[in-house]
């Protein structure tokens, strides 16, 4: 079994869902599509819920997909580069500080978290 996405265009950002067992390759694959709404959308703010993911989410690969995204998104947006949010709503582990750290120092704003309310809040706030 793999991860289902569903990826709804919101006023101010794109909302990812995804349902299932995580798979490194698939998911680096199922990043086109996110970058493609965001792209035709021109829109750089993307919250993923992950909170119904099951599989291998260890640090390694949470990071490796995540400098993925990030690499997509910054390469379609360096216009937006100051817009840039990546929020991730899930069970622990996946609410970790490593990965938002190096994240950041990339330019990129990342928000980790297991509340939905906190990451919506974060993710529609005008300015950080």
């Amino acid at each position: 079994m793999s991860v289902d996405l569903t990826i709804e265009v919101r006023e101010k950002y794109i909302f990812v869902k995804a349902i299932g067992v995580f798979e490194l390759e698939q998911a680096k694959q199922e990043v086109f599509k996110v970058i493609e709404v965001c792209h035709q959308n021109q829109i750089a703010r993307v919250l993923n819920d992950v909170r119904e993911v099951r599989g291998s989410l260890d640090l390694m690969d949470r990071y490796e997909y995540v400098l993925f995204l990030v690499g997509g998104i910054k390469q379609h947006f360096s216009h937006l580069l100051d817009d840039i949010r990546l929020a991730y709503v899930g069970p622990r582990p996946v609410d970790d500080v490593y990965t938002p750290q190096v994240v950041q120092q990339s330019g990129v704003h990342i928000m980790s978290t297991d509340n939905m309310g906190d990451a919506t809040a974060w993710i529609e706030k005008d300015n950080l």
